[in-house]
């Protein structure tokens, strides 16, 4: 049974490694060889499986199977060696830190032009002046046409002449009513008195009267008749007994039937007329003479109740026409203010904007158009600002992440983007606690502008550089060295390298971070190395 011998060789190639050949002694090889000869398999199936894996066989006797007593221990195989991993060392450097901004440079002095009419709403341009002209204090930058509002304050004063006359009439009207109230009233009651003494009067005596007259003038036409009618009989009588000639007996017999033939007529129309009256003409009268009493009583009442109305009418159309009469004058007032307007002057010199800043940028939006030979130019709106062009700040909008290094006092350079050879020397003078669109900030710098800087207009733009930060002996490490734990997000540590033990963590307070470098306040000192990766 044959015994590999490549385990053998193995701890030879270590030893020779470990010590040096020219202080190993020949007796301490041989010691190492037998040390590793006596080494066995523990089991027969471990031999086989031992020679099945060399590739070559070997010529050397096996060992016996029992190892002298006084033989040493063999020792333990040596570990090899890891290669080092990838560190940093700990080394003192500047730490920088810069910070670019947008800026667009605005003038400290404007002055918006705004029509703020009273009524007037049409404003039609006949002359304006250029944008980016430059004017004189009081000089007319915008003239507007006063054709039509020169029309409607002359229509104005002839509606306010007719409306003085209005208010004069009712302050009249109002007056004379207020002297006829106790007369109209004592003669309502008046007319009402005498409508209820009409109406008894003719209930009480005046239908029974004309009842009694119909009855007497039917009881007198029946005794005219009766009269007649026994006249005529005396007559006859006594012509017979009188010898009278037969022509005078005719004339007077035949005027005593005519009179009877009257009376009967007389009598019978009396009938016709006393049954008219009793029956038709009286009953009318009665119901006309109550109806009209009560009539009157109902109209005496409701101009009783009318007349205060009336009154108050009256009070209510004078105090109408007195405040149409003051809100024409106050119109007219309005329209004459208005129509100050169409003539627009420069408050202060300085260069002609057409539109308004914001945030330090020009928003024209409509008023090119507007300020044209024939535009419109709208109410409460600004549409032309006359600019100081000096002195001037540049506004910029900070993001969030910037609050931190800026403070008031802050120093940089702008560069004008339309003369990159200039720096001008800007300072932060102050910004806002509340953001204004979304995350950002608006912050103003004060900026020293000298003779080069007169082309620097406002509106233009310009980047500006700061440097918030710098230190010069910062210890510094990769931010990819540097990790969270993750119980406490708030603690931060590196893996610190030993070449004899495993690594050491290490809490670690950071300042400032830069790009892909990060600076150490506390928890490391210069020539300490970390580890980049985390172990495993």
């Amino acid at each position: 049974m044959y015994r590999p011998i490549w385990p053998v060789l193995l701890a030879l190639l270590l030893l020779s490694l470990l010590i040096s050949p020219a202080l190993a002694s020949p007796g301490e090889e041989a010691a190492e060889g037998n040390a590793a000869e006596a080494e066995e398999p523990a089991t027969e199936e471990a031999a086989n499986d031992e020679q099945a894996n060399n590739d070559k066989p070997t010529d050397e006797e096996p060992a016996d199977e029992e190892e002298p007593a006084d033989e040493e221990e063999p020792a333990p195989e040596p570990k090899p060696t890891e290669p080092k991993p990838d560190t940093h060392k700990v080394a003192p450097g500047p730490m920088v830190v810069k910070l670019s901004l947008d800026g667009v440079f605005e003038a400290q002095r404007m002055h918006e032009l705004v029509l703020r009419p009273e009524t007037w709403a049409t404003f039609r341009v006949a002359e304006a002046v250029e944008h980016g002209e430059q004017v004189d204090a009081g000089q007319v930058v915008v003239r507007f046409e006063t054709e039509d509002i020169d029309r409607a304050i002359a229509d104005l004063q002839r509606d306010l002449k007719l409306g003085e006359l209005t208010f004069k009439t009712a302050e009249l009207e109002m007056e004379t009513l207020e002297r006829l109230m106790p007369l109209n009233q004592a003669a309502v009651e008046r007319q009402r008195a005498h409508t209820e003494e009409d109406r008894e009067y003719y209930f009480d005596v005046e239908a029974p009267l004309s009842r009694r007259t119909a009855d007497a003038m039917l009881k007198q036409a029946r005794q005219v008749l009766e009269y007649q009618r026994e006249e005529l009989e005396q007559l006859k009588r006594m012509y017979r007994a009188d010898e009278l000639t037969e022509e005078t007996e005719e004339i007077v017999l035949r005027r005593a039937r005519n009179a009877v033939e009257r009376a009967e007529f007389l009598l019978e129309r009396t009938e016709i007329l006393h049954a008219r009256t009793v029956e038709v003409e009286l009953p009318r009268r009665d119901a006309s003479v109550k109806q009209s009493a009560e009539r009157g009583m109902l109209e005496s009442e409701l101009l009783l109740a009318t007349l205060p109305l009336r009154l108050e009418r009256a009070r209510i159309e004078f105090e109408k026409a007195k405040v149409a009469r003051e809100r024409s004058e106050e119109r007219l007032a309005d329209l004459k203010a208005d129509h100050e307007l169409m003539t627009i002057q420069a408050p202060s010199e300085g260069v002609v904007y057409y539109g308004r800043s914001v945030d330090g940028s020009w928003r024209r939006g409509a008023s090119a158009e507007a300020l044209r030979t024939g535009g419109t130019v709208p109410a409460n709106d600004v549409f032309m600002t006359v600019v100081e062009p000096r002195p001037l700040v540049v506004r910029s909008s900070v993001v969030e992440r910037h609050l931190a290094d800026l403070r008031r006092g802050l120093q940089g350079t702008a560069t004008p983007a339309a003369f990159p050879q200039m720096r001008l020397p800007v300072r932060l003078d102050r910004i806002a606690d509340v953001p204004d669109a979304g995350t950002k900030f608006d912050a103003v710098f004060r900026v020293e502008l000298d003779l080069e800087a007169d082309p620097i207009m406002p509106g233009m733009t310009c980047k500006m550089e700061f440097t918030p930060y710098r230190q010069r002996g910062a210890l510094m490490v990769p931010t990819d060295a540097v990790f969270t734990d993750e119980w406490d997000p708030q603690k931060r540590y590196v893996w610190l390298y030993r070449a004899d033990a495993d690594p050491q963590r290490r809490t670690v307070e950071l300042g400032r971070e830069v790009d892909d470098k990060a600076e150490v306040l506390e928890g490391l000192e210069e020539g300490d190395e970390i580890l980049t990766e985390a172990p495993d």
